[in-house]
Protein backbone atom coordinates (compact mmCIF):
# COMPACT_ATOMS: atom_id res chain seq x y z
CA UNK A 1 0.00 0.00 0.00
CA UNK A 2 3.13 2.64 1.17
CA UNK A 3 4.60 1.58 -2.74
CA UNK A 4 1.69 2.33 -4.69
CA UNK A 5 1.27 5.25 -2.62
CA UNK A 6 4.90 6.29 -3.78
CA UNK A 7 4.43 5.59 -7.12
CA UNK A 8 0.95 7.82 -7.66
CA UNK A 9 3.30 10.30 -5.40
CA UNK A 10 6.03 10.07 -8.64
CA UNK A 11 3.19 9.95 -11.08
CA UNK A 12 1.22 13.04 -10.11
CA UNK A 13 4.71 14.86 -9.55
CA UNK A 14 6.38 14.02 -12.94
CA UNK A 15 2.83 14.77 -14.89
CA UNK A 16 3.18 18.40 -13.40
CA UNK A 17 6.45 18.94 -14.69
CA UNK A 18 5.14 17.57 -18.27
CA UNK A 19 2.36 20.17 -17.93
CA UNK A 20 4.54 22.88 -16.80
CA UNK A 21 6.79 23.06 -19.66
CA UNK A 22 3.66 22.34 -22.12
CA UNK A 23 2.48 25.23 -20.63
CA UNK A 24 5.79 27.27 -21.17
CA UNK A 25 6.29 26.09 -24.74
CA UNK A 26 2.69 25.95 -26.20
CA UNK A 27 2.48 29.74 -26.83
CA UNK A 28 5.38 29.78 -27.97
CA UNK A 29 4.55 27.40 -30.91
CA UNK A 30 1.29 28.66 -31.47
CA UNK A 31 2.12 32.30 -32.45
CA UNK A 32 5.70 34.55 -32.58
CA UNK A 33 3.87 38.01 -31.95
CA UNK A 34 4.24 38.07 -28.09
CA UNK A 35 8.01 38.34 -27.98
CA UNK A 36 7.03 41.21 -30.70
CA UNK A 37 4.75 43.20 -28.97
CA UNK A 38 6.92 43.27 -26.17
CA UNK A 39 9.75 44.45 -28.00
CA UNK A 40 7.88 47.08 -29.63
CA UNK A 41 7.07 48.55 -25.93
CA UNK A 42 10.48 48.44 -25.07
CA UNK A 43 11.75 50.52 -28.05
CA UNK A 44 8.55 53.51 -27.30
CA UNK A 45 11.41 54.54 -24.74
CA UNK A 46 14.69 53.52 -26.01
CA UNK A 47 15.94 54.85 -29.58
CA UNK A 48 16.59 52.38 -32.08
CA UNK A 49 20.09 51.39 -33.14
CA UNK A 50 20.39 50.93 -36.27
CA UNK A 51 23.50 49.42 -36.79
CA UNK A 52 22.15 46.30 -35.62
CA UNK A 53 18.85 46.25 -37.68
CA UNK A 54 18.59 43.18 -39.96
CA UNK A 55 18.23 44.05 -43.74
CA UNK A 56 17.65 41.93 -46.76
CA UNK A 57 19.09 44.18 -49.73
CA UNK A 58 18.56 43.75 -53.46
CA UNK A 59 19.49 45.47 -56.75
CA UNK A 60 17.16 45.60 -59.90
CA UNK A 61 19.34 46.45 -63.25
CA UNK A 62 17.95 47.33 -66.64
CA UNK A 63 20.67 47.42 -69.38
CA UNK A 64 20.38 48.55 -73.27
CA UNK A 65 22.96 47.23 -75.38
CA UNK A 66 23.64 45.87 -78.71
CA UNK A 67 25.13 42.61 -77.79
CA UNK A 68 22.93 41.63 -74.73
CA UNK A 69 24.13 38.50 -74.31
CA UNK A 70 27.89 39.62 -73.82
CA UNK A 71 25.87 41.21 -70.47
CA UNK A 72 25.25 38.49 -68.57
CA UNK A 73 28.30 36.45 -69.77
CA UNK A 74 29.89 39.23 -67.54
CA UNK A 75 27.73 38.99 -64.74
CA UNK A 76 28.55 35.10 -64.50
CA UNK A 77 32.43 36.03 -64.09
CA UNK A 78 31.40 39.48 -61.61
CA UNK A 79 29.83 37.04 -59.43
CA UNK A 80 33.00 35.06 -59.11
CA UNK A 81 35.20 37.53 -58.71
CA UNK A 82 33.37 38.84 -55.93
CA UNK A 83 32.67 35.66 -54.22
CA UNK A 84 28.93 35.45 -55.40
CA UNK A 85 27.12 33.44 -56.83
CA UNK A 86 24.59 32.08 -59.74
CA UNK A 87 21.25 31.84 -58.33
CA UNK A 88 19.26 31.92 -61.56
CA UNK A 89 19.74 32.34 -65.14
CA UNK A 90 16.97 32.81 -68.30
CA UNK A 91 16.46 34.40 -71.54
CA UNK A 92 17.60 37.77 -70.75
CA UNK A 93 17.59 37.66 -67.22
CA UNK A 94 20.59 37.04 -64.73
CA UNK A 95 20.06 36.67 -60.86
CA UNK A 96 23.39 36.79 -58.52
CA UNK A 97 23.93 37.11 -54.85
CA UNK A 98 27.29 39.04 -53.59
CA UNK A 99 28.53 39.13 -49.67
CA UNK A 100 27.07 42.66 -48.62
CA UNK A 101 31.20 43.20 -47.96
CA UNK A 102 31.61 43.00 -51.36
CA UNK A 103 28.48 44.74 -53.08
CA UNK A 104 30.20 48.61 -53.49
CA UNK A 105 32.78 47.39 -55.94
CA UNK A 106 30.19 44.87 -57.36
CA UNK A 107 27.90 47.05 -58.31
CA UNK A 108 30.25 49.53 -59.42
CA UNK A 109 31.90 47.34 -61.56
CA UNK A 110 28.42 45.86 -63.18
CA UNK A 111 27.45 49.63 -63.98
CA UNK A 112 30.39 49.75 -66.01
CA UNK A 113 29.46 47.34 -67.96
CA UNK A 114 26.83 49.68 -70.08
CA UNK A 115 24.19 51.70 -70.65
CA UNK A 116 22.28 50.89 -67.49
CA UNK A 117 18.47 52.36 -68.73
CA UNK A 118 17.11 51.76 -64.95
CA UNK A 119 18.17 50.71 -61.80
CA UNK A 120 16.23 50.00 -58.04
CA UNK A 121 17.53 49.45 -54.81
CA UNK A 122 15.28 47.89 -52.77
CA UNK A 123 15.60 46.32 -48.72
CA UNK A 124 13.51 44.15 -46.12
CA UNK A 125 14.18 45.07 -42.86
CA UNK A 126 13.65 41.30 -40.86
CA UNK A 127 14.83 42.61 -37.29
CA UNK A 128 11.92 41.65 -35.67
CA UNK A 129 11.11 38.50 -37.55
CA UNK A 130 14.59 37.42 -36.74
CA UNK A 131 14.59 38.52 -33.55
CA UNK A 132 10.96 36.51 -32.89
CA UNK A 133 12.37 33.32 -34.45
CA UNK A 134 15.57 33.55 -32.09
CA UNK A 135 13.85 34.12 -29.08
CA UNK A 136 11.34 30.97 -30.03
CA UNK A 137 14.41 28.97 -30.72
CA UNK A 138 15.40 29.48 -27.29
CA UNK A 139 12.62 28.92 -25.29
CA UNK A 140 12.21 25.71 -27.80
CA UNK A 141 16.31 24.67 -26.93
CA UNK A 142 15.15 24.96 -22.38
CA UNK A 143 11.95 22.86 -23.15
CA UNK A 144 14.44 20.23 -25.07
CA UNK A 145 16.45 20.06 -21.94
CA UNK A 146 13.74 19.88 -19.45
CA UNK A 147 11.90 16.82 -22.05
CA UNK A 148 15.08 15.05 -21.39
CA UNK A 149 15.87 15.11 -17.78
CA UNK A 150 12.07 14.38 -17.50
CA UNK A 151 13.02 11.61 -19.66
CA UNK A 152 15.68 10.20 -17.05
CA UNK A 153 12.98 10.58 -14.47
CA UNK A 154 10.33 8.19 -16.67
CA UNK A 155 9.85 4.66 -14.24
CA UNK A 156 7.45 3.08 -16.90
CA UNK A 157 6.56 2.62 -20.68
CA UNK A 158 3.28 5.17 -20.55
CA UNK A 159 5.78 7.80 -19.27
CA UNK A 160 8.53 7.83 -21.24
CA UNK A 161 6.04 7.73 -24.65
CA UNK A 162 4.39 10.82 -23.52
CA UNK A 163 7.92 12.61 -23.54
CA UNK A 164 9.26 11.13 -25.97
CA UNK A 165 6.54 12.19 -28.36
CA UNK A 166 6.58 15.53 -26.90
CA UNK A 167 10.47 15.74 -27.66
CA UNK A 168 10.03 14.72 -31.10
CA UNK A 169 7.58 17.26 -31.68
CA UNK A 170 10.17 20.00 -30.10
CA UNK A 171 12.74 18.55 -32.21
CA UNK A 172 11.37 18.93 -35.45
CA UNK A 173 10.10 22.77 -34.25
CA UNK A 174 14.10 23.12 -33.40
CA UNK A 175 15.17 21.89 -36.64
CA UNK A 176 12.75 24.06 -38.77
CA UNK A 177 13.30 27.07 -37.16
CA UNK A 178 17.26 26.58 -37.43
CA UNK A 179 16.81 26.22 -40.88
CA UNK A 180 14.96 29.48 -41.02
CA UNK A 181 16.99 31.53 -39.62
CA UNK A 182 19.93 30.04 -41.70
CA UNK A 183 18.29 31.14 -44.60
CA UNK A 184 17.54 34.07 -43.32
CA UNK A 185 20.67 34.61 -41.75
CA UNK A 186 22.60 34.06 -45.60
CA UNK A 187 19.88 36.74 -47.48
CA UNK A 188 21.14 39.61 -44.80
CA UNK A 189 24.78 38.82 -45.64
CA UNK A 190 24.37 38.66 -49.33
CA UNK A 191 23.12 41.25 -52.06
CA UNK A 192 20.78 40.03 -54.40
CA UNK A 193 21.44 41.62 -57.61
CA UNK A 194 18.80 41.23 -60.93
CA UNK A 195 20.13 42.16 -64.28
CA UNK A 196 17.72 42.22 -67.00
CA UNK A 197 18.69 43.43 -70.84
CA UNK A 198 16.69 44.57 -73.53
CA UNK A 199 18.58 45.23 -77.16
CA UNK A 200 19.30 48.27 -78.43
CA UNK A 201 16.54 49.45 -80.97
CA UNK A 202 17.83 51.34 -83.94
CA UNK A 203 15.62 53.26 -86.08
CA UNK A 204 15.43 53.08 -90.16
CA UNK A 205 16.36 55.58 -92.72
CA UNK A 206 11.86 56.58 -92.32
CA UNK A 207 12.54 56.16 -88.60
CA UNK A 208 15.68 58.81 -88.47
CA UNK A 209 13.26 61.50 -90.47
CA UNK A 210 10.29 61.65 -88.01
CA UNK A 211 13.15 61.80 -85.08
CA UNK A 212 14.66 65.12 -87.08
CA UNK A 213 10.55 66.20 -87.16
CA UNK A 214 10.47 66.19 -83.66
CA UNK A 215 13.67 67.89 -82.63
CA UNK A 216 12.53 70.80 -84.50
CA UNK A 217 9.24 70.96 -83.78
CA UNK A 218 10.34 70.75 -79.81
CA UNK A 219 13.36 73.08 -81.07
CA UNK A 220 10.66 75.90 -81.75
CA UNK A 221 8.94 75.65 -78.44
CA UNK A 222 11.42 74.81 -76.15
CA UNK A 223 14.81 76.62 -75.92
CA UNK A 224 17.36 75.64 -73.66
Amino acid sequence: MIKNVSNNKHQINFSKELLIILVLIVPVLSTIGCSRQVMYSKRLYEPMNFSVRKVMYSMKYLFTSDQPDSIHIKIVQIAKKYNGYIVEQTNGMSTIRIPSKNQIEALSTIEGMGKVSKKELSGKDVTEEYEDLNIKLETLEKARKRYLELLDKAEDVKATLEVEKELERVNKEIDLLKGKLTSMTHLIEYITIEVRTEKTVRPGPLGWIFYGVYKGIAWLFVWE
